[in-house]
């Protein structure tokens, strides 16, 4: 059977069957799956007017200092246990801001916060976490999930820039 992405073998069978329909019962994570990295260039901009750019490792506004937010799909085996998640950023100014938020979607159009973000650092790159996660378990019959980013800069666009995120998982 052909291998999906840079997973190991067993990885690759394993989301293989659970993308098919035909995966395990007991929902184990398999070695090779846990964490997932979210690179900035997975998020795309909420509105069509922001003025923003994406580098080979950070996103950040282009000209504008008023704040802009970005939505990444975050796609994980269903019935895995999310434990934390991480943002991560270059951050110069105490006023500016980084925020990131992940939700749980239902077909409805309703939303759930599961977790919330900001990094608490001004003094270069930096990393912030949380381990409260409300409702951590995945559930793709019936939500969806997404990641949404903040940049929100103070008197440069340097201030604040997005470089990454990452979903620990069981």
């Amino acid at each position: 059977m052909p291998h999906i992405g840079n997973f190991p073998p067993e990885a690759s069978d394993f989301l293989h069957n659970e993308l098919s329909g035909i995966g395990p019962t007991d929902h184990h994570t398999p070695p090779g799956l846990s964490p997932l990295s979210i690179h900035p260039s997975a998020f795309m901009p909420k509105s069509d007017t922001y003025d923003w750019e994406s580098h080979e490792y950070y996103l950040k506004n282009r000209t504008t200092l008023e704040s802009q937010k970005f939505h990444a799909p975050v796609i994980l085996p269903g019935g895995v246990t999310i434990s934390k998640f991480t943002l991560y950023g270059y951050r110069t100014a105490a006023p500016s801001t980084l925020s990131l938020l992940l939700l749980r979607h239902d077909r409805a159009g309703g939303g759930f916060t599961m977790g919330t973000i900001g990094a608490g650092w001004s003094d270069g790159y930096g990393s912030a976490y949380t381990d409260e996660i409300s409702y951590p378990t995945i559930d793709n019959v019936n939500y969806s999930y997404v990641l949404i980013l903040s940049i929100n800069p103070d008197a440069s666009v340097d201030d604040a820039q997005f470089t990454g995120a990452k979903i620990d998982f069981s």
